[in-house]
């Protein structure tokens, strides 16, 4: 379960989403590339298939997690 600062319960998108910010939560001060978290996430999927599974799970994050707390979750390249 995750809360905003204010309290508020925050529901993630789906259970990948919920999984994706686990694992980030879980190693807070490390940087985790693309190609591990799909890996972890989409394995038994083809690359391109868990690429666009990773892009898209990501982008709906980024969007709900913005919304209570701005920049908590960046990505880059």
């Amino acid at each position: 379960r995750m809360v905003a600062a204010d309290g508020s319960r925050i529901e993630l998108p789906s259970r990948k989403g919920m999984a994706l910010v686990a694992m980030l939560a879980l190693l807070p001060r490390q940087e985790h590339n693309r190609d591990w978290l799909r890996q972890q996430l989409w394995g038994s999927r083809d690359e391109e298939q868990a690429q666009a599974s990773l892009r898209k799970e990501l982008s709906r994050l980024r969007k709900q997690l913005d919304d209570v707390a701005p920049g908590l979750l960046c990505a880059a390249g």
